[in-house]
C-alpha cells in the first residue's frame, strides 16, 4: 500500500496482505485498516510511523468502515456472509455479525452508531446496531454496489450498477427508488452543502458527467448567522467555543434577531442555545474525536417555541443555516 505525504508528495510503500481491496481511516486513533480479500485479513497501520500488525477476520474481506467515535472496525468478508467487528483498542475480533450473501458494502453512522451493510447476492441492505448488533434486513431489489451514509440528514444512500439509486431514511428504515442515467459506483458529499456528487454520470440525463443531488431546496432567507472561524480552521480544543453573528435584512422592518441554535455534525439532534444577546452569540459544543467537523448554526427572530420539539406555543422564523467546517487536531500535532 502506498502512502503520500501530502505536505511533500513523497510517496512511502507499506507492506499490507495479499490483494488489499479497501481501506478506511480512524482519524481519532490516526490508525489505518486494510481489507486483504487474498489473505482474509486486516492490516492496521499505525499513521505515526507506518508499522503494521495484522488482525485476523472473515473469508474475503472486501469493505470497510470504521466508527471513530467508539473506535470500532467493521469489515465486511464477502465469502462468508458475516462481519466482523474489531475493536481498535484492542486491536481484536470481538464479534461476527450474520448479515446476507456477499456482502461487499459498509458504512457507519457514528452519531446513531448503525452499521449498514450492502449485500450484493440478495439484493438486500443489512441494518446493524452497534450496541447490541440486533440486526435488520432491508430488501432492495436491485444489487448494492456502494453505500454512503449522509450524517446530516441521517439518510444513506445505496448506488446500484442498474441505473438507480436507493436512499433508506436512517430513522424509519423506509426506502425511495431513484432512476438515474447509469450505475452508480461511487459517491461523495460536502458536508458544508449537503450536496452529493456521483461520479460517470449526469441525474436524468445520458452520457458521462458529475452527477450532483441537493437534498432539500433552500432559498434566500434575510435571516443569518456568520459563524467566526478558527485560526487555521483548526482547534486542539475537544470542546471547541464559537462565536456567532446574527443579522436580519429584513425590509421595511427587521425585527431584532433573539438567538442563535447550534449542533455539530447533523441536523438530527436538539439543537444547542448559544448565550449572549443581539448580535453577537457564543457556544461550546460537546465532546469532539479528532478530526473533521462541521458546525451549524440559524438564527431565530423571536422567543423559543418548541425548537426541540417542547410543543410550546408562539410565532418563531428561523433564519438560514450556516455552516462551517473545522478539525480538531490532537495536540503536539
Amino acid at each position: 500500500m502506498d502512502v503520500i505525504d501530502g505536505a511533500t508528495n513523497q510517496v512511502t510503500t507499506v507492506p499490507v496482505g495479499i490483494a488489499p481491496e479497501a481501506a478506511a481511516v480512524n482519524l481519532a486513533t490516526n490508525q489505518i485498516y486494510v481489507a486483504n480479500s487474498g489473505s482474509s485479513t486486516v492490516t492496521v497501520i499505525d499513521g505515526a510511523n507506518n508499522s503494521t500488525s495484522t488482525i485476523p477476520v472473515g473469508l474475503t474481506p472486501s469493505a470497510v468502515a470504521v466508527n471513530p467515535v467508539t473506535n470500532m472496525i467493521y469489515v465486511a468478508a464477502a465469502n462468508d456472509g458475516q462481519l466482523s467487528v474489531i475493536n481498535g483498542a484492542t486491536g481484536t475480533v470481538v464479534a461476527f455479525v450474520n448479515v446476507q450473501q456477499y456482502p461487499t458494502a459498509v458504512a457507519v453512522n457514528p452519531l446513531t452508531n448503525m452499521i449498514y451493510v450492502g449485500n450484493r447476492d440478495s439484493s438486500s441492505v443489512t441494518v446493524v446496531n452497534g450496541i447490541t448488533y440486533a440486526t435488520t434486513n432491508l430488501a432492495l431489489g436491485q444489487e448494492p454496489e456502494c453505500l454512503f451514509v449522509n450524517t446530516i440528514s441521517n439518510k444513506i444512500y445505496v448506488g446500484t450498477p442498474n441505473q438507480m439509486l436507493i436512499v433508506i431514511d436512517g430513522a424509519t428504515n423506509t426506502i425511495t427508488d431513484f432512476s438515474v442515467a447509469a450505475g452508480v459506483y461511487g459517491m461523495a458529499i460536502n458536508p458544508v452543502t449537503g450536496e452529493i456528487y456521483i461520479p460517470g454520470f449526469g441525474l436524468g440525463s445520458s452520457g458521462n458527467s458529475l452527477g450532483v443531488m441537493t437534498e432539500q431546496n433552500t432559498q434566500a432567507n434575510p435571516l443569518t448567522t456568520t459563524i467566526t472561524p478558527l485560526p487555521k480552521n483548526q482547534t486542539t480544543s475537544t470542546t471547541p467555543e464559537f462565536q456567532f453573528v446574527a443579522a436580519s435584512t429584513f425590509s421595511p422592518t427587521a425585527p431584532t434577531p433573539q438567538g442563535v441554535y447550534y449542533q455539530v455534525d447533523s441536523w438530527q439532534g436538539a439543537w444547542k442555545a448559544a448565550i449572549g444577546v443581539n448580535p453577537d452569540f457564543s457556544g461550546r459544543t460537546n465532546k469532539l474525536t479528532a478530526g473533521p467537523h462541521v458546525i451549524y448554526a440559524f438564527a431565530v427572530d423571536g422567543q423559543e417555541a418548541g425548537i426541540n420539539g417542547d410543543g410550546n406555543s408562539g410565532q418563531i422564523l428561523t433564519g438560514s443555516i450556516a455552516a462551517y467546517a473545522f478539525t480538531v487536531i490532537p495536540p503536539g500535532q
